[in-house]
């Protein structure tokens, strides 16, 4: 725990009016519920927060959001297994799609024109186009997929991606965890409108207060 000492000011050497970051921060935010008749029938029911300037200044570190790399791709047999599924599915439909719709011509152009062409011998002829197309389609998106993981970076040039980014994540995660530290021992004084980290020396004015956090 800390001694009353240790908590003083460093540049008025009171404690008077000391307050720790942390506790300003969390006292700062309020809840408001508004109803207000806002429509014609009815109330609506609004939840308002708000937050105090003060506790604006000292929000606490965000967590870095560092993207992983991604290159390298491991087609498992799963991933196939959906893919041509799916693929065989969208055939499917587009047969069914394409059967319904020649009988619809041949109702249209044969039945009422007076030609003899039955059905039986049209939508065999339809369905099998539209199946050659279908396999095409099927055997092309294949090959797509197979250039993709191709394309990709390797195995090896993705180890050395994941390397660089392991030693970027540390020293970004170790800059967050040191400055996340620091706002926790930070106290705040109210005569001289500015902060210091326990056990530091130093002061820096309230406006100063995120790259003093964050140095």
């Amino acid at each position: 725990m800390a001694t009353e000492t240790a908590l003083k000011c460093p540049r008025c050497g009171e404690l008077d009016d000391v307050r720790k970051v942390s506790a300003i921060y969390s006292s700062g935010f309020s809840t408001i519920q508004n109803n207000s008749p806002l429509v014609p029938y009815g109330v609506v029911d609004k939840t308002i927060t708000t937050i105090t300037p003060l506790a604006q200044k000292i929000e606490p570190p965000v967590r870095p959001n560092i993207q992983r790399p991604i290159g390298f791709k491991q087609p498992s047999a799963g991933r196939w297994f959906m893919f041509i599924v799916g693929n065989i599915f969208l055939i499917l439909m587009s047969l069914g799609m394409a059967a319904g719709g020649i009988l619809t011509i041949w109702v249209i152009f044969f039945a009422f024109g007076g030609f003899n062409f039955s059905p039986e011998a049209i939508i065999p002829i339809g369905l099998g186009i539209f199946g050659v197309v279908g396999v095409i389609s099927l055997t092309s998106n294949v090959i797509k997929k197979i250039r993709e993981y191709r394309s990709g970076k390797t195995e090896q040039e993705f180890n050395v991606m994941m390397k660089d980014y392991t030693e970027k994540y540390n020293v970004i995660m170790s800059k967050y965890e040191l400055a996340k530290l620091r706002w926790d021992s930070a106290y705040y004084c109210g005569r001289c409108d500015g902060v210091f980290v326990l056990g530091e020396n130093q002061f820096a004015p309230i406006n100063q207060f995120q790259h003093f956090i964050n140095k």
